[in-house]
């Protein structure tokens, strides 16, 4: 008796081994829209250099936890924000062209106040037709200790960002904002001495990372972005056609593999035919076709549910319900 339970139980721990053997993992990429929708007429946009009203020299907004130097001009510090806005704008579809306003319309800022004449200049200029404008940027700062057993004693320095942006469209006068974004960087530094005077280096080269950061996300805010190495799983089995077929996928030759695929999707044994559909899904996402996607996996499920399918199914009816908002997003292109 003993024998015979100890046999089923290593017969359904194969199986399940087995059943595990038959998924792989690959990364995809995906493109999702923005956060914030803004106007189709802005294809064009000029990156003014700075942000707000500048600070004078030894001061930079709340920042209040590290020393400044007396006599250094922090203000120009904050191009980061643009230059990280600049680098996710300019990798997205969205946009025709995304170009870093000369740094000589900085000094507009002292005032207060651009005119849409000038906004027309910075545009006349660069060949755009419209200018994003950090309106406001407030930092502030906290550094902590801490001292966990087991782990060195460290400093944490948070830099909180809140920024203010809009897009000004000159030639029209229209002004499209004003768009809100509070971002909170941190940087961790181990193996301190938690009973000592903690002396945080390079000052303007960590401002410049906390600033460039926040305006890395204030960019994808905005702009519809690729995602990278988004995880889906796949399946090598059973069978060695549907390994085979896994094979030429891995090595990025989709089409040979989709035919292999498309073929045993029409075998009599229905959990091999929904394996190769729900690998057929996953080829059509590939390919950005989510409405076959859709259909391939509908297939898959209806020969052999599971968990598999069914969450998969739901990752694509969650991408038809955003590719509207991101075809609108996309209409400025």
């Amino acid at each position: 008796m003993k024998i015979s339970l100890l046999f089923r139980i290593g017969t359904i721990i194969q199986l399940l081994i087995c059943a595990a053997c038959y998924t792989g993992r690959i990364s995809i990429s995906v493109l999702e829209p923005a956060r914030v929708t803004i106007p189709a007429s802005i294809k064009r946009v000029s990156l003014f250099p700075g942000a707000g009203i500048p600070d004078p020299p030894g001061s930079i907004d709340s920042i209040s936890e590290i020393p400044l130097e007396a006599d250094y001009d922090y203000n120009r510090l904050k191009r980061g924000y643009m230059d990280g806005v600049f680098v996710t704008m300019s990798e997205s579809p969205r946009f025709q062209k995304v170009v870093k306003a000369d740094t000589v319309y900085e000094w507009l800022l002292s005032s207060g106040h651009i005119s849409w004449e000038e906004l027309s200049q910075i545009c006349t200029t660069d060949t755009t037709d419209a200018v994003l404008i950090l309106k406001k940027a407030v930092s502030h700062d906290m550094l902590q200790r801490y001292d966990i057993p087991g782990i060195p004693c460290g400093i944490l320095y948070q830099m909180i960002n809140q920024t203010k942006w809009s897009f000004y469209q000159p030639f029209i006068q229209k002004e499209y904002g004003n768009i809100l974004l509070t971002d909170t960087i941190i940087f961790d530094y181990g193996n301190e001495d938690c009973f000592s005077p903690f002396i945080l280096e390079d000052i303007p080269d960590v401002l410049y990372e906390s600033f460039f950061s926040t305006g890395s996300r204030m960019g994808l805010q905005i702009s519809p972005a690729w995602h990278d190495s988004i995880p889906r799983i796949y399946f090598l089995g059973p069978g060695k056609e549907l390994h085979y077929a896994a094979q030429l996928a891995i090595n990025n030759q989709w089409n040979q593999a989709a035919v292999i695929w498309n073929t045993l999707s029409e075998s009599d044994n229905r959990r091999l035919a929904s394996h190769a559909s729900f690998n057929m899904a996953l080829a059509w996402e590939r390919d950005d076709e989510l409405d076959q996607a859709l259909l391939w996996i509908s297939y898959s499920d209806s020969l052999f549910s599971s968990g598999k399918t069914l969450v998969y199914k739901k990752i694509l009816e969650n991408r038809l319900k955003n590719r509207d908002l991101l075809n609108q997003q996309m209409t400025g292109n």
